[in-house]
């Protein structure tokens, strides 16, 4: 009789066991932190195929002429070059900071001197508030919503 007794707690024992592993979750295999914060390195296009794009693109939506876009070219490639020799130049994300601050800044000095004022009004539009790469856009439509 206590071998029954001892042999039925035994079944129950397993049986209860049985059940909790195959309750268990899987393992997903995680990464490292480190791994899941490195970037990968982003090869950019060369510095004329760059600017010919900003050329094509600003001619689009400018309206540019081929004259105003001829004389538009070699400043696009400089601003490009610069930008490339920025990036190659220190590891001190600062420092690129500021120098790429300072390039756009004097390319768009530069810019002024090629563009009509409309043209630049609205590049500067483009650029920094509605719909530009800077972000802008999202408070585009503000002022017509408090109006409602």
């Amino acid at each position: 009789m206590k071998t029954k007794i001892m042999f039925g707690l035994l079944l129950s024992g397993l049986f209860v066991a049985n059940l909790s592993f195959g309750q268990a979750q899987p393992v997903t295999p995680t990464l490292p932190k480190e791994t899941k914060m490195m970037k990968l390195p982003v090869k950019m296009a060369d510095a004329a195929t760059r600017a010919d794009k900003m050329v094509k693109r600003l001619t689009n939506s400018l309206g540019l002429d081929a004259a105003t876009a001829q004389k538009l070219a070699p400043l696009a490639l400089a601003r490009a070059q610069k930008i490339d020799a920025i990036q190659a130049g220190t590891t001190d994300n600062k420092a690129k900071g500021q120098a790429l601050k300072s390039n756009a800044e004097d390319f768009e000095t530069k810019l002024q001197t090629v563009l009509s004022a409309d043209q630049f009004a609205k590049y500067k539009e483009m650029k920094h508030g509605k719909g530009g790469r800077d972000g802008g856009g999202q408070n585009k439509n503000k002022d017509e919503k408090d109006s409602n």
